[in-house]
This record gives C-alpha cells, sequence and structure tokens, in this order.
C-alpha cells in the first residue's frame, strides 16, 4: 500500500484495516417466498460491525523504551491526525496493532530491486559478481549464497540448455565475489543476494530484506592459460597450475599482491586503457584494427571479465581506468570492485558515446574530499564568452556547467562561472584569438578530466598506537617518512589525431590549471574549518570529510591516463610540458597543428575559393583515404586535416605554458610501448607523479621480488601476438607505479617547484628509451629549399638505420645518407644533441625549446649556463620568431643571412600575439609563432641568431620545425672541430683526447671539411640597441670571426649604421 506523506495517519490506519477484515459476502438474491432475506440482512451487518471494530482498534506505536530505561510505562499510540511523513519513522521499532494481530514496524527495509549476472561471462579462475540496485541496504551487510547447476548431458552436451536438476548449493561460496574453478566449468550459476542492514549502534544485529536471485545465462567457460597479469604480481600460496589464476573460491585480498594498504608509507597507482565495447565491436575494428583476434575474445562479456579481474589483482591504491562503458562500469566493475574495498567514479565523454573515465580507491585508506568533471570544450567556450570574445559562437557552444558535484549538493557557481574561469585560464586566450580553426577544434573535442582529490580516511586509535610501536615501518622511518596524505588524482583520455598535438597540449595545461583550482579551494576551506583563516571567499565544492592528516597539507598530484602522445616521433609537447613544467611557444610538434581543422559537420569559418580548389583535388583520394582512415576516441573517423591556403589569414600563435604542478614519469620513460597493434606500437599511457611529495618506490632485491614492485608491462615478445587477444583483453597494457611518500620534512609546501630545477631536469633514465625498430615512425621531411625541394618518404630500413644511430653515442653518419636528416629531426625531437656541420665549424646541435636538450649542451661544453648559446633557424624569415627586429634597417637580414655571422639581437618577449608595426588602418604581423625555452641563456636580455650557409643544417632546422641551439663542436677551452674527425678527439690542434665531444653526442654528422679557412667561428654583430627609425643607428663587432670586414663595409655603406669601437 503506497500512501502519501501529508495523508493523515488514521486514514492510511483505517485503510490497512478495512484491507485486514473478512471479505463482505456476496448478497444472495433471496428467495420467491422472501425468506432469506432477513438472513442475508443480518449477515452483512456483522461484516460491516467487525470492520468497525478493526478500524477502532487499529493503532500504531512507537518503539517501547530500552531495557535499561528507567522508565515502565507502555507506549501511547501516535496521534492519528499526524501526517504520515512524521508518524511512521517516529513507529520504528514499534508495532502496528490490528485488532488482536501486531506487526513489527520495519522503516524502510532492504529492497533489492534488481539482481543480474549478465554483464560478464563467467569464467573458470576469474572471479564473477552480481550487480545488485537495492535500496535502504548496506552493500557490505548483503548477505551472498552461490549455486551451480550442470547443462544437459554428460561432458556438457545439450546445446547449453539448462537441465531440470535442483540447483546445488556451493559450498564456502558466501562471498559478494566467487571464482569458478575447474569443476564448474560448463555449469550455470545462481546467486541468491539477500539485502541487510545494520542497525544502528550495533556490530552484530542487521535488518534483512527480501532475497533475490540472480543466474547466469552462459554456462562457465575456461579461461585463459595464462592470466594478463601472469609475473606482475606474486602468485597464489597453493597454486599448482598455471591455468589457474586462483586456487580458491575467494577472491585475494589486494594486499595480498600490493605494498598497500598495509603500509601507509606507500602508494600504488594503476592507469589502465580498456577498449571501449563499441570500438571493439564496430565493424571496422573486427576488419581492420583487430582482424588478429578470435571474434570471441573481441566480445563484450569475455573482455569485461579479464579486465575487471586484471585490475582487481594488481591491487591498486588508486585505479584510473579510461575507455570504460557506462555498463562495464556499473554492471561489472563496481560490483566486483567493491568486493575487494573500492569506491569509484564514472564520467562520460561530452558526446553521444556511452563511455569515458573512471577512477577507483581504497575505500579503507581514502575518502573523495572534492571533485570536479573538467568539460574541455566547456572551458574553453566559458574561456572565450568570459573574455568578450564572442560569447558561444565560434568560440564553442555555450557551457552551462561544468558538473561540479559535492556530497551535500551545494551549488558553488562562482568558481565556475565563465569571468573565474577565463581568469584561470587567461595565457591561453591569444592562442585562441589567432586561430578560428582552433576555437572550432576546442569546441568540438569531446574530451574531459576527472579531478578527484581524495582524503586520508580517519584510522582506529588501535591503528595508530599500532605504527607507533617499536620496529613498526612508520616507527622506523619505512623509508615514507610517516605515512601519506590527499591526494589530488586526474583521470584523463586525451583527444587522438596525428595533425593536432596543440589540442592534447593545450587541453593538459587547462585540466591541470582546474585541477590546482580544486586543492586550492579545498585548502582554503580546510583552513576556515579549523579557525585558520577569516576568508569570506567562495567556498570549494566539497564534500564533508571526517579528518584529515594535517591543517591544510597541500594534496599531492598525479596525473594518469591514456595521453594519445607516443615518443615515436620525438618528445611530443604534452610530454615535453608534463616533464619540464613549461613548454616554449617554439616547440616543434606546435606547428603540426597550424594546419589541423576539425570540420565534421561542415561548421567552421568561411572557405575561399583556394581552398576549395585544394580539396577538390584530393577528392579522388577521399575514398582510398577512407580505407585506411583510424578511428578516434569517440569511435569515428578521424577528421581530415585541412592543408592552408597562403593568405586565409589563420594562423596559430602557441602560448607559452607553464604547469601549476612538478611532475616526474614514475617509469622515467623506460617503458618502451603499451600499445600494440597490428602496423602501432607506442607509449600512450603514463602515470605523472608529483615531484615534491612522493617518489618511486624502491626496496631490496627480496623485498622487490616479494612485492613485485614497479612491474613493468610484459614485452612484446611475451604478449603472444598483437593484441586484444585471448590472453589481454584490450589493445593497450596496464601501467602500474609504486610510490613512497617523501618524509615530511622533505616535502615542497607549494605545488610549484623551486625555480633552481626548472632547467632542464630531463628524465631519470638513458634518453631516448629504447625503442623496437618497428614501433618507430620516422617523420616525413619535405624540404622547401629550391635546391632540394624533394622529400624523404622514410621506410622499414630508413627507420632501422635511425635506431642504429640513436643506439650508441658519437656515431658516425654521412650527411648524404638519405637516413641522416630525418633521423637527426628524430634526434633533436627526443632531446638528444648532435655533432654537425655549418659553414663556419662544426657544430653541437640540440632542440632550442627544450631545457632538457639546452643542458646537455652545456655539459658537452663543460660550462655554466652563464655562457650564452646562440640559435641557428632555416631562414631570415624565421628570426622574428626568437627575436625583435622591428628596429632593423628593411632588407637587412636578408641581405646578411646566410652567412657566416651571428646577429646578437633582442630577444623576443611577446605574448603570443606577434608585435604589431603601422598605423590603425595598416598593422603588419612580425613575429611568428615560435619561441625559446627559459634555459637558454637565463637572464640574457639578448640572444645570438645564425643562419648559416649550409645546406644540412638549414634542411634540419626546417624539419625540426623549431630553432636549434647551436655552438662550436668543442668542449671549453680546446680547439674548435673543423670535419667530424676532431668531433671524435682526432688531432686538435695537436692534442689528443680519447671520444672528444662526440662522446656526448647522439651522433656525428660527416659533411666533410667546412670551407673555413681557420677556426674563428662566426662574425658576431651586436645590433640589439638599433632602432632605424628612431635614429639610433650604432653597431659594434663582438667578434671579428670570418666576415669581419664584408660586415662592415655592409652596414657602413649600404645600411648608414655607424660601428661603435
Amino acid at each position: 500500500m503506497a500512501r502519501p506523506k501529508d495523508e493523515p495517519l488514521e486514514k492510511t490506519l483505517s485503510r490497512m484495516a478495512r484491507s485486514a477484515a473478512p471479505p463482505a459476502r456476496k448478497a444472495k438474491p433471496p428467495k420467491k417466498d422472501g425468506s432469506g432475506a432477513v438472513a442475508e440482512s443480518e449477515k452483512r451487518q456483522e461484516t460491516t460491525a467487525t470492520a468497525e471494530q478493526l478500524i477502532a482498534s487499529t493503532a500504531l506505536f512507537p518503539a517501547p523504551p530500552p531495557p535499561s530505561s528507567s522508565s515502565t510505562t507502555a507506549p501511547n499510540p501516535i496521534p492519528g491526525t499526524t501526517l504520515n511523513g512524521d508518524a511512521w519513522p517516529l513507529a520504528a521499532g514499534g508495532t502496528l496493532r490490528v485488532g488482536e494481530t501486531s506487526f513489527e514496524i520495519v522503516v524502510n527495509p532492504p529492497t533489492a530491486l534488481r539482481a543480474s549476472l549478465a554483464a560478464a561471462a563467467p569464467l573458470c579462475g576469474l572471479p564473477v559478481a552480481p550487480v545488485v540496485d537495492a535500496l535502504f541496504a548496506d552493500q557490505s551487510a548483503a548477505r551472498y549464497t552461490w549455486f551451480r547447476r550442470h547443462r544437459l548431458g554428460e561432458g556438457g552436451k545439450g546445446g547449453g540448455a539448462k537441465d531440470t536438476h535442483s540447483w546445488e548449493e556451493i559450498e564456502g561460496a558466501n562471498e559478494a565475489a566467487f571464482v569458478p574453478d575447474e569443476g564448474d566449468v560448463g555449469c550455470f550459476l545462481k546467486v541468491v543476494v539477500t539485502p541487510a542492514r545494520r542497525v544502528p549502534g550495533s556490530s552484530s544485529s542487521f535488518v534483512l530484506g527480501a532475497p533475490i536471485a540472480a543466474e547466469s545465462s552462459v554456462p562457465v567457460a575456461k579461461g585463459p592459460a595464462l592470466p594478463p597479469w601472469h609475473g606482475r604480481v606474486a602468485e597464489e600460496e597453493g597454486q599448482t597450475s598455471p591455468s589457474l589464476p586462483f586456487s580458491t573460491p575467494r577472491f585475494a585480498s589486494p594486499s595480498s599482491s600490493s605494498p598497500s594498504p598495509s603500509s601507509p608509507s606507500r602508494l600504488r597507482v594503476l592507469t589502465y586503457n580498456l577498449l571501449a565495447d563499441q570500438y571493439a565491436a564496430s565493424d571496422y575494428a573486427k576488419a581492420h584494427l583487430f582482424s588478429h583476434c578470435h571474434p570471441r575474445y573481441l566480445e563484450a562479456d569475455y573482455r569485461r571479465s579479464l579486465a575487471a579481474a586484471e585490475v582487481a589483482r594488481y591491487g591498486a591504491d588508486v585505479v584510473c581506468l579510461q575507455e570504460v562503458d557506462e555498463r562495464c562500469f556499473s554492471d561489472v566493475l563496481v560490483p566486483l570492485l567493491r568486493a575487494e574495498g573500492y569506491e569509484g567514479r564514472f564520467t562520460g565523454k561530452a558526446s553521444t558515446v556511452r563511455e569515458g573515465s573512471a577512477t577507483f580507491w581504497l575505500r579503507e585508506r581514502f575518502e573523495v574530499g572534492a571533485e570536479r568533471d573538467v568539460v574541455l570544450k566547456e572551458v574553453f567556450g566559458k574561456l572565450w564568452e568570459g573574455s568578450g570574445g564572442g560569447g558561444g559562437g565560434e568560440g564553442g557552444r555555450r557551457a552551462t556547467t561544468s558538473n561540479d558535484k559535492s556530497s551535500d549538493g551545494s551549488d558553488a557557481s562562482d568558481p565556475l562561472s565563465a569571468s573565474s574561469v577565463a581568469a584561470r585560464h587567461s595565457a591561453l586566450l591569444p592562442a585562441l584569438r589567432s586561430s578560428a580553426w582552433l576555437r572550432e577544434s576546442l569546441s568540438k573535442v569531446s574530451t574531459v578530466a576527472q579531478v578527484t582529490l581524495l582524503v586520508p580516511r580517519r584510522r582506529k586509535k588501535e591503528e595508530v598506537e599500532e605504527e607507533k610501536q617499536p620496529g613498526s615501518e612508520s616507527a622506523c622511518g619505512g623509508g615514507g617518512g610517516g605515512g601519506g596524505g590527499p591526494l589530488l588524482v586526474t583521470n584523463t583520455h586525451l583527444f587522438f589525431h596525428p595533425s593536432a598535438p596543440h589540442v592534447r597540449t593545450l587541453h593538459v595545461q587547462a585540466m591541470l590549471t582546474e585541477a590546482a583550482d580544486v586543492s586550492e579551494r579545498w585548502q582554503t576551506q580546510e583552513k576556515k574549518a579549523k579557525g585558520d583563516s577569516n576568508d569570506d571567499g567562495n567556498a570549494t565544492k566539497t564534500t564533508k570529510t571526517t579528518k584529515t592528516p594535517k591543517a591544510a597539507e597541500r594534496p599531492a598530484a598525479l596525473f594518469c591516463g591514456d595521453l594519445n602522445s607516443d615518443l615515436n616521433d620525438g618528445v611530443p609537447g604534452v610530454v615535453e610540458l608534463l616533464r619540464e613544467g613549461t613548454l616554449p611557444g617554439g616547440y616543434w610538434d606546435w606547428a603540426l597543428g597550424a594546419s589541423f581543422r576539425y570540420d565534421d559537420d561542415g561548421v567552421g569559418p568561411p572557405v575561399s575559393d583556394a581552398e576549395k580548389r585544394v580539396v577538390a583535388e584530393e577528392a579522388e583520394e577521399e575514398e582510398e583515404e577512407k580505407k585506411k582512415t583510424p578511428y578516434g576516441s569517440d569511435g569515428t573517423p578521424l577528421p581530415k586535416p585541412v592543408t592552408p591556403v597562403p593568405g586565409n589569414g589563420d594562423g596559430l600563435c602557441p602560448p607559452d605554458l607553464r604547469l601549476p604542478f612538478d611532475f616526474f614519469p614514475a617509469d622515467s620513460l623506460r617503458t618502451p610501448c603499451t600499445n600494440y597493434v597490428r602496423g602501432y606500437s607506442g607509449l600512450l599511457d603514463f602515470v605523472w607523479v608529483d615531484r615534491g611529495a612522493l617518489k618511486r618506490a624502491e626496496g631490496g632485491e627480496k623485498e622487490e621480488q616479494e612485492l613485485f614492485l614497479n612491474p613493468p608491462p610484459p614485452p612484446v615478445a611475451a604478449l603472444g601476438g598483437f593484441i586484444p587477444n585471448e590472453r589481454f583483453p584490450s589493445d593497450h597494457l596496464a601501467v602500474i607505479a609504486d610510490l613512497e611518500w617523501l618524509p615530511v620534512e622533505q616535502r615542497n609546501p607549494s605545488s610549484q617547484p623551486p625555480e633552481a630545477s626548472r632547467a632542464g631536469r630531463g628524465p631519470a633514465a638513458p634518453w631516448p628509451p629504447p625503442l623496437p625498430p618497428q614501433t618507430l615512425r620516422l617523420p616525413e621531411v619535405r624540404l622547401r629549399d629550391e635546391k632540394l625541394n624533394s622529400a624523404v618518404e622514410p621506410d622499414a630500413a630508413t627507420s632501422a638505420a635511425a635506431v642504429m644511430m640513436l643506439s650508441g653515442r658519437g656515431r658516425t653518419v654521412s650527411a648524404a645518407d638519405p637516413t641522416a636528416l630525418p633521423a637527426c629531426v628524430l634526434a633533436l625531437r627526443a632531446g638528444e644533441v648532435l655533432a654537425v656541420p655549418t659553414d663556419t665549424l662544426y657544430g653541437i646541435a640540440a632542440c632550442a625549446c627544450s631545457p632538457s636538450a639546452v643542458a646537455k649542451v652545456y655539459a658537452a661544453k663543460g660550462r655554466g649556463s652563464s655562457a650564452p648559446l646562440a640559435v641557428c633557424v632555416a631562414d631570415a624569415g624565421d628570426v622574428p620568431g626568437v627575436a625583435d627586429v622591428s628596429g632593423l634597417p628593411r632588407g637587412l637580414l636578408e641581405a646578411m643571412l646566410p652567412g657566416p655571422v651571428t646577429l646578437l639581437l633582442k630577444r623576443r618577449k611577446e605574448e603570443g600575439e606577434g608585435e604589431e608595426k603601422g598605423g590603425e588602418e595598416q598593422k603588419t604581423r612580425l613575429s611568428p609563432p615560435s619561441r625559446l625555452c627559459a634555459a637558454l641563456n637565463p637572464g640574457t636580455p639578448t640572444v645570438g641568431v645564425r643562419v648559416p650557409d649550409s645546406q644540412f643544417i638549414r634542411s634540419l632546422a626546417k624539419a625540426h620545425g623549431g630553432p636549434i641551439a647551436l655552438t662550436s663542436a668543442n668542449e671549453s677551452g680546446r680547439p674548435p672541430a673543423l670535419e667530424a674527425a676532431e668531433c671524435h678527439g682526432d688531432d686538435q690542434g695537436g692534442e689528443e683526447r680519447k671520444n672528444g665531444i662526440a662522446g656526448e653526442c647522439a651522433a656525428v654528422v660527416d659533411g666533410g671539411r667546412v670551407p673555413a679557412s681557420g677556426r674563428e667561428g662566426s662574425t658576431i654583430i651586436d645590433l640589439s640597441s638599433v632602432d632605424f627609425d628612431s635614429g639610433l643607428r650604432s653597431f659594434s663587432i663582438v667578434r671579428e670571426g670570418q666576415a669581419a670586414g664584408k660586415v662592415r663595409e655592409m652596414l657602413s655603406g649600404r645600411f648608414g649604421l655607424v660601428e661603435m669601437v
């Protein structure tokens, strides 16, 4: 019976009494003689009287006083005028009396609405758990009983139909998760779930609900011969067969294979792209991407079972998953991981696809302090709107929410208003203003980031006392210095397109800026809660936490996910930004995004006739391209980059970026690959760790063997072919990071690193990481020089040659070798140092936008950063990208470059929009989007710029796509090299030294002897004070070099400059 809450209790009780009364007798028609009419009337009156008596005697009583109470008075009935919404909660534990019958009152009894085992296939050796939707129940208090029933016929013959025998209860199977063994193969499974709820104040009393049953739709099948975690976790005790991962029905506890939660000072983090079912099941995937895989192993129920078991088996404290289907999350992952002690949350992508990211954490260790779902297209839409850039027009659809949540459902709209978002991301605005194509792309890409702030859960007093005992890990320091603190976990799956690294880079900057905002607001609220602040500003939307280990302790940041940024073509901007904390606008892969246009629905800026002609010429190739077009992270064909038409005015000006966190890669970028499919292999999945709070866990040899600390993904040779396959459920491999908390006194109280550590930290491992030859995809190098207007098309041979070149140190390669140029481009993009020929001397070259690469140049030269480095660009037209040329006479750059000169100019300081010159009616862009990293010549207001008259170095600068740091190829104090052999220490001024500077280089490019007659180097001219239009026309010769005479004649005679002596 369902009655309104605002109905008086007496009306509800009256209806109950009438329902309980004997049914009214159906009146019989009187006999013809009229007899019997009186008798029937009397019976009806008697029935009516009985109902009235029941109504009068029906009453609702509250619970009696507890036995310990001194009161002995029986409770009075609840007044009939009380409303239902108030009366029934008062009667909890009391009685409902209807006549002489009493009923115990249970308010909101545990009620199971649904139970199912259909989402995942039961496999031998892998745990299975039912999904149960229940009301007013504690999931941890539910009762489970597992049964099995054999199929018809001996040995499973009978077409899979269920037999008519009764279900057989499985002895000892009374947990939420059950692991079928070999004896269950061929059997159907059933679980009976009794929802329950603990009685408040009692640890042994429960309120039970009505049981509900769920049956498997298919029988138990055999699992893989070896599970995906084989060799990465400790084997189960008593395990006798490699085909059976677990030897007991009870699924292993996470702590059996993990350093946590038994070790508070340690932390295990897992990130894993599960491969969404909708992408694995598409016709394109079956026919092309995963044609190697048997159809059965691509089916959703098989892969879900394997993936869920693998995630649970690693026993991580924090789990970050990508490409998670909604049903996989709700019906497979949540039931199984909850049974293993986890809580989690899911965030779908901002599109029509039904997949997204999921974050789980051990509930015994953490609880949620704050969370935010960062919808990137809404962030950039608000940035455009809040800056007055045009609202929801070209800047993207107008955002109405960022899905910020809190446990109490409170509304804190101010931190997410357009003005607040615009203020946080103002550094990105020049890039948006520079390119309508970029705004269009950012308004359509569906990337979302999950930001979850996890707070250590309060531990019981006895646990704390146990840690203080002598000999305990915490008492002894334990390597972690007294346990952990709060965590700020950002989980994401970045957009994929080979021509859109700029979108990924901007997304990372934006999502981590939002994560920093979540952290700062949480810390502010914690200070307020402890009376440490009187600030009346907006409160962060956070959950109410029981206790934090320290007042407003800075959360340690973790950034995890599938970043779709491999190292095959060099260090991408995303990795460089995370590794160094900064990224200059001149970094090489910004240029790849200049022509990218996300034009999937035909909406975008006007298309010119010239561009239409370009598109028409490419139309013939479209059908062939469609056959080999890869699918994006949304499961749709990737948008095709549009070739820009000269003069169309859409120029991308990348911003200089700086992260609010200081990260290091948990694997030191040593992992060869985490994605391995036909035709592709690459490192895409990462765990980036807060350098100021955590470090990579290390132990003795015995401890590492027992705990399997930081187990790397299996090598390609151990995968059994391309993945997914029978053993591996995804095309990605799980990445595990075991970390330790730094001692409290060593932790950085700020999320920002010390400024001194910004310059060229680089990875902790040798660089570049070893790559199998088949994984290396050399960049296609197109040369625009008139003399070599051709393209180098890398093939397997050139790829292998490049790998050989980068596998050693100081290997000599010929500049005429067709593999040399693309391989050197790869080396520069990987942060390596090269020895290359110029027109004056052999030089040391490195990417001028990478702090790590610049640091390697200083190290190779054996000198500090106070000695400035020059910068090499390909053409005179590239000079404004790194220096201020606004004061130079027209034509001076073209007259002097290329040549054996170094122009000392003011270092460019623009913030991304370029300098404007001219009146209101005529404005000329002088500064293309290219910058230098801060580690190059720090604190120096000028920069020396070179365009050598040497074909190889100019072609290298063109193909690299960014400025190159350049200095002479010799250690400080030793003579410079005029030929490749001298870089190896051969006969330089009569001195011999082993290996020479070549030992610091990835390769030495042999271009023959340089044309210079001596070792003087280039002529250095200081033009930094020249402002021709203002009358400042003086220059000076800093170093005579090889062309001082010609320089004086040209500057004085042709351009009217005056030399200062």
